[in-house]
């Protein structure tokens, strides 16, 4: 068999999950070079397994040798919100009657529409799920910023970053290309909404940018839409971004735009939910959810899991003499602004 760095395949996954993925690996390699009842029984045994199901296992490693093919690497595990297409129906109608209404009265009206026409009503929650996913699809997009190359947003990400008191959710500056809705970079803060996390999400997307910004990578100007909050990093982040030629959208604001994430990216990117509301309340109110077994990150673990789950290969990219530029000075800016 190849040699197969098998902690590379479970990249995607949270660290206590990845865990208990490579230790059925580590024991299924043993059982495969000793394939004996006692063995199994072992390896069943420390898996909390039973018999049926390890040898279920141990037939899936043998045919693929890979850690990602294995039950359990697929995150996160969700529930089916399905809904059939009179219920959708019921969805949007009960949305268009009253589309700036909360998704609770609209879940109250499509229970009663679908009532009326005989349609199988799901749980509440389902309702809302679906009701949500459908008012993240149609939300709008500023018009100005459809523009852009890149925008950034901000959200608490709900991810358990370990704190002196527990753990909080990470406040994310998001770099997305507002075309494909697409998160290109991340920068992460645990205390607050931060210029520095901004310029590190820049950077990133700068190296992912689609075609359809290669003009702009090559010979710019980049058309980069940021709102800057008060403060002296923030005036000098928009500086230093104009001092090489990129064009800003954006207005110099007292709180950062609640709505703007949810427009570009909805309720969830890849399995992680954001939740813009909390990006400006302090750690002690950003609670996240802590499965069982889950473990607090640091900073620099829920980042790196972050971006290996919400950001794209984006391959080929539009790199090019424009964007160099600009990576160059936010390395600066960068540099700068930590002595």
């Amino acid at each position: 068999m190849e040699k197969i760095d098998q902690a590379a395949l479970l990249g995607h996954l949270p660290p206590h999950v990845r865990d208990k993925m490579l230790k059925r690996v580590e024991v299924l390699k043993r059982y495969v070079r000793d394939k004996s009842r006692t063995n199994a029984e072992q390896g069943a045994a420390e898996l909390g397994l039973s018999m049926v199901h390890f040898k279920k296992l141990a037939h899936v490693w043998e045919l693929y040798g890979r850690a990602d093919r294995l039950p359990g690497a697929e995150w996160p595990k969700t529930k089916s919100t399905s809904a059939s297409d009179e219920l959708m129906g019921a969805l949007r109608q009960a949305i268009d009657e009253s589309p700036s209404s909360t998704v609770s009265n609209i879940a109250r009206r499509a229970i009663e529409i679908a009532t009326l026409r005989g349609i199988a009503i799901p749980s509440r929650n389902t309702l809302r799920a679906r009701i949500a996913d459908i008012l993240a699809d149609a939300a709008p997009v500023r018009s100005s910023s459809q523009e852009c190359d890149i925008v950034v947003v901000h959200a608490a990400l709900n991810l358990p970053v370990q704190t002196d008191g527990g753990a909080t959710m990470p406040i994310a500056a998001l770099a997305v290309h507002p075309p494909t809705r697409t998160v290109l970079g991340i920068g992460l803060s645990d205390t607050c909404i931060t210029a520095r996390a901004a310029a590190q999400a820049l950077k990133t997307a700068l190296r992912r940018l689609p075609l359809s910004s290669a003009v702009a990578a090559s010979t710019g100007p980049m058309r980069i839409g940021l709102d800057t909050l008060p403060g002296p990093e923030w005036s000098s982040l928009r500086s230093a971004l104009e001092q090489v030629g990129v064009v800003i959208e954006g207005d110099e604001r007292a709180l950062p735009r609640r709505d703007a994430a949810a427009n570009y990216l909805g309720r969830k990117v890849s399995g992680i939910q954001i939740r813009p509301r909390l990006a400006t309340k302090p750690a002690a109110e950003r609670t996240p959810y802590v499965a069982s077994g889950q473990k607090h990150l640091t900073l620099k673990e829920a980042e790196a899991f972050a971006a290996k789950r919400m950001i794209p290969e984006i391959q080929p990219s539009a790199s090019a003499v424009a964007a160099d530029h600009i990576m160059e000075r936010l390395d600066r800016w960068l540099t700068e602004a930590k002595s």
